[in-house]
């Protein structure tokens, strides 16, 4: 498997000509956040609203950077691919955040590892939508087996580089989140191949 720095090269390979669509897909994402962050101030429902959202938007955002890192074309239809089938995204995602909610309320540890363990859904779910929510939470727990570290040491960089582009204003994010989307993606590809 390659190593965290084969990775980050090759995100940034695979960005090369599609940062333009990366970073308007990143907008877009934005722009559908802020009108939920508004009810949020005014409603007790935005919770729901945000978790019945946020697993067909997930999986959207998973399909559109599992398309750049294969060469694909991605499009920005492709973020509300999640919403064709919204049961099986919907209900995934409330599990994932209750499993890793019961699991950091024992520890904050044993919730960092879960979480972890699960990052990989959506893009499984992405592959195999046939896959019902509890077996695409499994999938993800059992390709982590063994890349947990890994992948943490991924997430580590991304933080240490979105404290740096702190010093750019935050235009910087601009860059970093696509960028973040497209390297876990290459993460998701490598240790599928893996298993």
């Amino acid at each position: 498997m390659k190593n965290n720095n084969e990775l980050m090269s090759a995100a940034k390979e695979a960005l090369n000509g599609k940062w333009g669509i990366a970073v308007l897909a990143y907008i877009v994402i934005i722009l559908i956040n802020i009108p939920i962050q508004l009810v949020a101030e005014t409603s007790q429902f935005s919770i729901i609203i945000s978790l019945i959202l946020g697993g067909p938007l997930t999986l959207g955002i998973a399909i559109f950077h599992l398309k750049i890192i294969r060469n694909q074309t991605p499009t920005i239809e492709d973020l509300f691919e999640g919403f064709r089938n919204i049961q099986t995204p919907v209900l995934t995602y409330l599990l994932m955040i209750a499993h890793i909610i019961l699991w950091t309320l024992l520890f904050i540890i044993p919730g960092i590892i879960i979480a972890i363990s699960y990052a990989l859904t959506f893009y499984i779910l992405a592959d195999k939508p046939e896959l019902q929510p509890m077996e695409a939470l499994n999938e993800s727990k059992r390709i982590m087996h063994g890349h947990k570290l890994q992948f943490f040491e991924i997430i580590i960089r991304i933080i240490a580089l979105a404290l740096l582009s702190v010093l750019t204003l935050g235009i910087g994010l601009l860059f970093l989140v696509p960028y973040s989307k497209v390297l876990i993606a290459k993460f998701y590809e490598e240790v599928k191949n893996q298993s």
